[in-house]
Formats: C-alpha cells, structure tokens, sequence
C-alpha cells in the first residue's frame, strides 16, 4: 500500500514505537484474516475433525505414552489456550497425567527456567505433568539413529523416540531458513543435537539459495526436516496461525505433513506480496515480543529486508533486544575480524564452527548485501559497530535515510509489523 509522508506505528518490544517518515513509502504488512472468537471451541472441533487422519482420540486411545512436542519462548503460541483441550482428550481415552510428557522443542536454544515454563504453560500444567527441556547443546537424552539421505548424522531425544504416540505443536510463519515454521520442523532441529545441526546450520545450507524464507518446494532444509519426521515417527500435528496482536487466526490439526501443507496455504495468501523492483531503503520492525528480545531472533528482520533492498541500499531495523545478543557467538566470531566478508571466510572454512555461527552469517549476508543501520538500545553503540550494524540514537527517519541518500529521491519500504512477509521479486 502506497503512503504519503506520515507516522508509522512500529511493533517494539512489548508496546509500539511511532515515527515520522518523511517521504512516500510502501507500507508492507500482512493481510491476515480476523482473529478466532473462541480459540479453545476451535481446537476441540479441529482435535474430533482432523485433517488426513480419524479423530485424535480414536488414534490414542490404547496407547500408554504420549509426547507433546511444544515450542519454546522464542515463539508466540497461546499454549494456555490450545492445550487444555488437547489434554482433555487425551484423558478421555483413559490416558494418566503420568503417561503425558511435554518436551520443549529447545533445539540449540537455552533451556527454559522453571519460572518460564510456568508463564509459557500456566501453573496448572506445569504442576501435574512433566515437562522437559530438550538439551541439545549438551547431546544429554539423544540416541543416535544413522544418517540421513543427505549424509545428516542423526541424534534425537529418546524421550520423544521412546513415546507411543507422538504430537507435534507449534506456529506456522514465514521463517528465514524453512519456507515456514512449524509441522516437521519441531523434531529438526527442536529435538535434535548439536552435531545434527552442524550440518543443517552449516555455511553450505545457510548459503543455499532455496533455504530462504517463503520458500518450500525444492528447500534443502525443509526437506530434511520432513525426511526426518519420517524416520522419527510422529503421529498427530496440531499448529496454529496469528495474526494481529498475535491472534490465533485459524487452526491446523491431523495428519503431520497434510494438516502443516494446509496451514502454509491457508497463510501464504495473507504475507505474500509482489515487488516490481528492489527497494533504496527499508525501515523494519524485529516484531515486538518475542523476537525482538534478543539480537539472536531480531537478525531475521534484517535477512528478510536484504530480499527487499537494493544492492548498497540501506536497511534499518528497529528492535528493543532487552536481553542483549542472546548469543556470545556474535563476540566470538565478529570480534575477530575486520569485515563482514572476512567473517564469511571464516565461517565458510571446513576446520571452524560455532553452534551459533548461521545466524552471524545471516547478518553478515545481509551486511554484505547493504549498509545495516539499528535502533537498538538494549545493544551499546560500539559492540553494535563491531557486528557491522550503524548505532542510531533517534527515530527521526527522515534524518537517517537523509544521511545515507541525500535529498534525493529514493524508494522506500516501511514493514511495521516485523518481518511475517514474504517478498516476491517479479522479474
């Protein structure tokens, strides 16, 4: 949608930030539908009317383990919403509290606090069930299960390998490496370990140029994640979509691969959108909580905006980070080195590698691609210079893009809402 000079409301940490933009812009959001009245009366019809499959309870009844898979705090799911009706169909089989496990899908990220699981889940199931951190940087609780086609070697977490039945749950949004999140993606990487994922956040597949956000068909990351499941196992998947204010929009529950592919389909209408040509500058929000907590998650609004931008364009990112980088793989790696091609270099070497390392070379892609500005105050001036990312102290944008272009006349894209677009380059 094309603006005039006006002010633009951006999603910033828990509240918004408003900011004059002084020149004519594209405004890029996402044209998601409304939000469900009753979240939970979804769920139990979506659990008794599945896709793919029979009902959720006729799958379960007889079995005597069943495994949650739920994501961690890094993502917006409404699990106080979504589960209790969930659990009161597994119990209705005859199912005990005891034969229920959750396992938090943590992948390389850090285990949540007891504290955390209680605010992610409420008390009550955080009281009467187990629930578990996957420990993936540890490798404790893994089973080695061969390779993959692709020469992945394979490490999972025996609890879930162990469980009769096996449910997935999670969001689906566009993501920078999966096409989307969510379906397969909760056991690769959320159940596997580090020596898994040297391979699938290696240079090569971080670099690949299908494994980018939006895109399926054809993705090399994606496609490991469903081989996976595979081999795995899983049974019952039960996603869901948000739209404003992170509103659950609809639900997807059944079969794992049939009800993930009808969620895709069902938000691809709705955050992708057509460009005629590539943008002089673009101005994006990191999504507000949770992603913008950290400079970690915050890297994917600067991924998506080097689709977007011209090359030496220039890209601001707006993000409050209130608990700094969230990994010292930024100190490790940029400190280093005197240039973001440097910092691939060394990246790309077959000897080195750091757990972290994708999701530097995701930023220095993208500083390699255009000049990073960040409005970013939980992050000091000069660590953000040395991670190649221009401090700005003020929303005055008018100011900064001036700085950058002159007083020329520039294409401008402003993404308010955080980078949930899928931009689509027609040539």
């Amino acid at each position: 949608m094309k603006s005039d000079s006006c002010n633009v409301a951006f999603k910033f940490g828990q509240k918004s930030l408003e900011t004059f933009i002084p020149k004519p812009f594209d405004l890029l959001s996402p044209r998601y539908t409304p939000a469900l009245d009753c979240v939970e009366r979804v769920v139990q019809e979506s659990l008794a009317n599945p896709i793919g499959c029979g009902p959720l309870a006729s799958l379960v009844r007889g079995k005597r383990s069943v495994c949650v898979v739920i994501s961690d705090k890094t993502r917006p799911i409404p699990y106080q919403m979504i589960l209790p009706p969930l659990l009161t169909v597994l119990l209705k089989t005859g199912l005990r509290e005891e034969q229920i496990s959750f396992v938090i899908a943590t992948g390389i990220h850090a285990p949540m606090t007891d504290r955390e699981i209680v605010h992610l889940l409420g008390e009550d199931i955080a009281r009467h069930y187990r629930v578990l951190n996957h420990c993936g940087r540890t490798d404790q609780g893994l089973r080695f299960l061969g390779h993959t086609s692709t020469g992945i070697p394979l490490d999972v977490n025996e609890l879930y390998l162990d469980s009769e039945f096996k449910i997935l749950t999670g969001f689906i949004e566009p993501h920078l490496l999966a096409g989307y999140s969510g379906g397969s993606k909760s056991i690769l990487p959320g159940l596997c370990g580090s020596r898994t994922m040297r391979h699938m956040h290696g240079p090569w597949m971080i670099g690949h140029p299908l494994a980018r956000n939006g895109i399926v068909g054809g993705n090399p990351f994606r496609f490991a994640c469903d081989e996976v499941a595979g081999i795995t196992g899983a049974d019952f998947l039960l996603n869901v979509t948000a739209g404003e204010q992170r509103k659950i929009t609809a639900v997807f529950a059944g079969d794992p691969s049939k009800a993930w592919n009808a969620g895709v389909r069902f938000l691809q209408s709705q955050v992708e959108c057509s460009l005629s040509e590539r943008y002089d500058a673009v101005l994006v929000s990191a999504g507000g909580i949770p992603p913008d907590r950290t400079l970690y998650q915050s890297v994917k609004a600067f991924e998506v905006a080097a689709d977007m931008v011209k090359p030496g364009g220039m890209i601001l990112v707006l993000a409050e980070c209130s608990e700094g980088a969230g990994s010292a793989a930024f100190d490790e790696i940029l400190g280093s080195v005197g240039s973001p091609q440097e910092a691939l270099e060394m990246i790309g070497h077959r000897d080195f590698f750091l757990l972290d390392q994708w999701i530097v070379q995701h930023l220095c892609q993208a500083a390699t691609h255009a000049r990073l500005y960040g409005f970013i105050p939980g992050i000091g001036a000069d660590k953000l210079r040395r991670w190649f990312i221009e401090p700005v102290d003020t929303l005055d944008c008018g100011t900064i893009v001036d700085e950058h272009f002159g007083h020329r006349s520039i294409k401008v894209a402003v993404l308010p809402d955080g980078p949930r677009i899928v931009p689509r380059l027609c040539h």
